[in-house]
């Protein structure tokens, strides 16, 4: 409990809010995280790019699908995934 306090009088985030979730659900991803964290293939993987989701909260599935910025950044991520696919 300190530890959160001091933590919001630093402005600086508590564990609970930097988790950071594996998901394999794109749309859960765009809906529900702050930002998109695409991973390499393989036992070896890390992070091979961050595409911040640019929708305000909270988050509506139907003006999302109308969003052109969200759109772009759904058509990045699925070639992000079909590029590394393909090597």
């Amino acid at each position: 409990m300190q530890e959160n306090v001091r933590l919001a009088v630093a402005g600086q985030k508590s564990a609970a809010e930097r988790r950071d979730w594996t998901l394999h659900n794109l749309e859960l991803v765009e809906m529900t995280q702050a930002r998109d964290k695409m991973m390499t293939n393989g036992p070896r993987a890390t992070i091979g790019g961050v595409l911040p989701v640019g929708l305000d909260r909270p988050r509506d599935r139907l003006a999302a699908a109308q969003n052109m910025s969200y759109v772009q950044a759904r058509a990045a991520v699925i070639g992000f995934l079909y590029a590394r696919r393909a090597a």
